[in-house]
């Protein structure tokens, strides 16, 4: 980033004889280079006057990619948020969470893995441990008794989230079923999370702020004591009107860049 008389292509030759001639000079011969599985990735990025150099632990592949994920929702939430939003809203195992717009389930099913000790990254290679010879040794799973519940109004979303919770070897766990987001009830929560349509997902801004507020409506009526909700959305303002319009108190306020789209994360009580 900035303005340089040079391209990251000359960073990348730079650096690459760097890595070279060091290990010629530490080992006594030249450096055998993979460049399409390497065992090793050295990061080198310039920004503005500063260079910065490390090692890459991850590897190519981005952390948000679950290995569950065989049946893809059209609007996906990305697994890394789904995860974030349950440390948000500091969501304990023992109490019961429901996502009413539950889409292919990724958020039950997240919380699910991070009850049961499951490592969201267990398929992955993970650079680091291949530099130093290493394992990576989960942690045990247990067998936690969980209320988790998600709903979803289209019954091939139902049965995909289904699918991918079977995958993830959560589905004893999580209690999937059809219903609307804006009529549910005959249930308690202690936390709602939740990824409700906005944007193109939906269409216009008037049937955002109905679904909104019907949601929040019933949402109200089956939180238990000291209840809270956390929600994504790209629609800040229709959200706030609908949290005014149900009494509830917004707690928190966190943007988020998802994709081209600038989303906020709702923190809400009543």
């Amino acid at each position: 980033m900035g303005e340089h008389d040079f391209t990251s292509i000359d960073i990348g030759r730079v650096a690459g004889q760097a890595v070279i001639d060091s290990y010629i000079e530490s080992y006594g011969h030249r450096l055998k280079v993979n460049l399409d599985e390497p065992d090793v990735i050295i990061r080198v990025d310039v920004i503005q006057n500063e260079i910065f150099i490390g090692l890459d632990t991850t590897g190519d592949d981005a952390l948000h990619k679950r290995w569950y994920r065989v049946y893809s929702h059209p609007a996906p939430l990305n697994a890394s948020i789904a995860a974030s939003m349950l440390r948000i809203a500091e969501w304990k195992k023992e109490e019961t969470i429901f996502d009413p717009m539950a889409g292919s389930g990724t958020i039950p099913i997240e919380a699910a893995l991070a009850g049961r000790n499951i490592a969201t990254g267990k398929n992955r290679e993970f650079a680091y441990f291949k530099i130093f010879d290493m394992e990576l040794s989960p942690q045990k799973e247990n067998k936690n008794i969980m209320e988790i519940y998600g709903m979803e109004k289209f019954r091939k979303h139902v049965e995909g989230a289904k699918e991918n919770a079977r995958v993830a070897g959560v589905d004893d766990t999580i209690h999937f079923f059809q219903g609307d987001a804006t009529k549910f009830s005959g249930m308690e929560a202690d936390v709602i999370i939740t990824n409700p349509p906005y944007g193109l997902r939906i269409g216009s801004k008037k049937m955002i702020e109905k679904l909104y507020t019907g949601f929040l409506s019933k949402a109200k009526e089956i939180l238990c004591d000291r209840g809270r909700i956390v929600a994504i959305t790209a629609s800040q303002r229709e959200m706030m009107e609908a949290a005014k319009k149900n009494g509830f108190i917004i707690e928190e306020k966190i943007a988020v860049k998802y994709g081209d789209l600038d989303a906020v994360i709702f923190k809400m009580h009543i």
